[in-house]
């Protein structure tokens, strides 16, 4: 006798034609939606991943922009055009 997971193919054969289909179809089912689950939870875990590189990559940007900003805004105000903000 199968485990209730995994039925020995004497008890699918021993099934009735329709129970049979029935037991293929939905077995062909859950293979799929749990592919499914897998693709969407490595998809969040990529997702996930890149937003982390994304933020680090700003921080980054923001570190390299601040001294040619500053540079920027006191020749603004050296030449009388005023503040950017």
């Amino acid at each position: 006798m199968g485990n209730g997971l995994n039925p020995t193919v004497n008890e699918v054969d021993n099934l009735s034609r329709e129970d049979r289909e029935y037991f293929e179809q939905m077995e062909a089912w859950v293979k799929e939606q749990e592919a499914r689950e897998k693709q969407i939870r490595a998809t969040i875990d990529t997702s996930s991943e890149i937003v982390k590189q994304n933020q680090i990559q700003l921080e980054w940007h923001i570190k390299r922009m601040a001294p040619h900003l500053k540079e920027y805004d006191e020749w603004r105000e050296s030449v009388g055009l005023g503040s950017r903000k």
